[in-house]
């Protein structure tokens, strides 16, 4: 009878239904149990995610702390600061969170407690590391804080030293210590030593000769010891922080810091092979039901075809989308409202997609924000890559206003990715602004020349004393050539290079590209730097064309004497002339004289006075403006002070040997028992075979600057 109900038609349905029910049943009890296994090693994996994300953040907050942090007022006077705070407190939670993690029964399933355990001591590890190098940074110090602090205290007491070569030797030393202080280099050490025994010498040979007195010797010595000393511990310090990032704390740091970073990805590398490996269990078990559901169903398809078949090829569709790398795909699974195991699946499988999902978003924010503060890192190192170029190229020597144009031209456009740029530097009568160098334009003699207040981009800039930027420019200012033809730019910016309120000069660029906001700031920022430049080396070709102009003036006098000499000759040599010449010679005397005065009437524009002195050192002449002033009947009782030396130290005066022009030196000159204490300017010069020194009196500043007004303004 048994066997004939199994041959009835409905049973066999019934059988044959109620086996796909117990195998449906056990397909997604097998599924949910993988299920589960695969959610606790995904929040396990999450966890570790979030431990490699502290420790990266930790590692931004140290190099933070080591770019900027320690500059900080708050660190320097507190031993803290915000980066130190932010830094204990991501390693803390790291270590909360490595804690909760060897507590976890997955953590004994897959033997990760060796692991965790030496990744926790890693951490522990480069915390310490970490706080050695903020305790050295703190002894360090910055500026007025810590032993660079100390160093400047040593440095004043250093240059109290009043004579030129001892400025220079204190002068040197500064230099160097700036030097190791930027660069980390023990090459600028050795340079300091020897610079410091050179000083010592000096000073003692200074001694020896008479030059100095014993109270000043000490002084100096002393002073030398004491800042030699101090740099020696700056030195050390810096050794033990590390003069590269492979050397001293920096070393250990990073090192600890790579080596937590590595333990980390190791666990998590052999946790997400696990973790792959349940997923890769629970999409088979999902294709092998689904597979064997599929086939069951085509032998009673006719029955049930709609309530089977349709959710299938649903499934179907998303696990093909998914591996197709759709991870929205699951959203199809929403047409899916079954309460039956179809229903559960579909719902868990929506579930498994949901989640990775999140997963990924939440990656990909963390990889934007990495990339973010990279970008921002990478604007910084352009930013302090250019101040510094800009600072290389300052430090070179240029004989004209067009000569640092074209090099600083050179520069820009190079730099910022421009094509096409110009200088505009002010007449000295500062009534319109003149261009002075050119790059890449067409042909520079089509350039305007000059513009006055107002007029143009240009004459407006100088006007407005603010910076012009267009990105909208028309087709008829101005084109960029190349062999392919004519472009117009993109963007003009002019940037006006102010100094003391006024515009010394207005650089103008034009780009094929538009200009970055990063790129404006950077040009606005070094603007004025450029603005103390042009006006230093207006003072300087000023300075040049007064000497040039009294020098010129002295030869025309020497060549008038000897033609008044000749003149004389021949008077004697004809006495029948003598009359008739008489008239000539006076007229040409009469010249001489106003030429004399004239020459000497330039240099009482800028000087107070000149005096000069011959081959002996013995006074020559005195200007009469000297004469009058400190009442000087007599040449030959007037004396300076250490004549000699000042000379002979002219021979190492860079300024001398570069225009004949000594450095302001500051003089002691005697005449009948009265001293006079001035500031003057030495050159030499040479008239009938014999050499002279000049001395030219400096006036006071102020007096000064109101000289040189009026000669600029007599003369152009």
């Amino acid at each position: 009878m048994i066997k004939a109900s199994f041959h009835n038609i409905r049973v066999r349905l019934f059988a044959a239904f109620l086996s796909l029910v117990v195998l449906a049943a056990f397909f997604i009890l097998m599924a949910l149990w993988s299920q589960r296994s695969i959610n606790d090693y995904q929040v396990f994996n999450d966890q570790l995610k979030a431990i490699n994300s502290n420790i990266q953040s930790a590692k931004l907050e140290q190099a933070e702390f080591l770019a900027h942090g320690y500059q900080k007022d708050a660190f320097l006077t507190s031993g803290n600061s915000e980066e130190i705070v932010q830094f204990n407190a991501l390693i803390e939670e790291v270590l909360d969170e490595i804690s909760i993690l060897k507590q976890s029964k997955l953590t004994k399933k897959e033997r990760l407690v060796a692991e965790l355990t030496e990744l926790n001591q890693s951490v522990k590890s480069y915390r310490i590391n970490f706080k050695e190098m903020t305790d050295a940074y703190l002894q360090r110090g910055f500026k007025d804080h810590g032993l660079e602090g100390e160093m400047r205290e040593y440095v004043h007491a250093l240059q109290l030293v009043d004579r030129a070569s001892d400025q220079v030797f204190a002068f040197q030393m500064r230099r160097h210590e700036k030097d190791f202080v930027l660069r980390k280099d023990m090459a600028y050490v050795k340079t300091m030593n020897d610079r410091v025994d050179a000083f010592k010498s000096h000073i003692n040979n200074s001694f020896e000769l008479g030059e100095i007195d014993e109270t000043y010797t000490n002084q100096v010595l002393t002073a030398i010891d004491n800042y030699h000393r101090q740099f020696n511990r700056l030195v050390n310090l810096e050794k033990t922080i590390g003069l590269s990032r492979s050397e001293g704390i920096q070393k250990r740091l990073n090192d600890s810091a790579q080596q937590t970073i590595s333990l980390s990805s190791q666990v998590s590398k052999k946790l997400n092979q696990r973790f792959e490996e349940k997923q890769r269990q629970m999409n088979t078990l999902l294709i092998i039901a689904s597979v064997f559901l599929i086939l069951l169903g085509w032998v009673f398809a006719w029955v049930i075809s709609k309530r089977i078949s349709t959710p299938i090829k649903t499934l179907d569709a998303v696990a093909k989308s998914t591996s197709e790398g759709k991870r929205t795909a699951y959203h199809q699974l929403d047409g899916i409202n079954r309460k039956d195991e179809l229903g559960r699946l579909a719902e868990n499988l929506k579930y498994m997609l949901a989640t990775q999902e999140a997963q990924w978003i939440k990656i990909n924010k963390a990889n934007e924000s990495l990339e973010q503060k990279a970008k921002e890192e990478e604007l910084r190192k352009w930013y302090d890559q250019g101040v510094n170029k800009l600072a290389d190229l300052l430090k070179n020597h240029y004989e004209t206003e067009e000569h640092f144009g074209d090099g600083l031209l050179q520069f820009l456009v190079k730099y910022l990715g421009a094509n096409q740029g110009a200088v505009y530097i002010p007449s000295e009568e500062r009534t319109e602004i003149e261009c002075r160098a050119a790059y890449a334009f067409e042909r520079k003699k089509y350039i305007k020349k000059s513009f006055r207040a107002g007029e143009g981009l240009v004459g407006a800039c100088w006007l407005e004393k603010e910076l012009i930027y267009l990105t909208e420019i028309p087709d008829t200012y101005i084109n960029i050539r190349s062999g392919l033809g004519d472009t117009p730019p993109r963007s003009i910016i002019l940037i006006p290079c102010i100094a003391e309120g006024k515009i010394e000069g207005i650089i103008e660029l034009a780009s094929l590209k538009i200009f970055t906001k990063n790129e404006i700031k950077w040009l606005s920022d070094i603007a004025e730097r450029i603005a103390f430049f042009l006006n230093s080396l207006r003072s300087k070709s000023q300075t040049t064309k007064l000497l040039a102009e009294s020098k010129e003036m002295t030869e025309i006098l020497t060549q008038q004497e000897e033609e008044m000499r000749q003149t004389l000759e021949e008077m004697q040599a004809n006495q029948e002339e003598e009359s008739r010449r008489s008239a000539r010679f006076e007229e040409e005397l009469n010249q001489l004289k106003i030429v004399a005065a004239a020459n000497e009437s330039v240099i009482s524009k800028a000087y107070e006075g000149f005096l000069i002195f011959d081959e002996s050192l013995h006074p020559a002449y005195i200007s009469s403006e000297i004469r009058e002033k400190w009442q000087i009947e007599n040449n030959k009782y007037f004396t300076i002070e250490r004549l000699h030396h000042t000379v002979d130290m002219l021979a190492i005066d860079p300024l001398f040997v570069a225009s004949g022009m000594s450095e302001r030196n500051h003089l002691k000159c005697h005449y009948e028992g009265k001293c006079f204490e001035v500031d003057a300017v030495l050159s030499k010069t040479t008239y009938q075979r014999e050499n002279f020194l000049i001395v030219l009196i400096k006036k006071d500043k102020k007096e000064e600057k109101e000289a040189l007004k009026r000669l600029i303004k007599a003369y152009f």
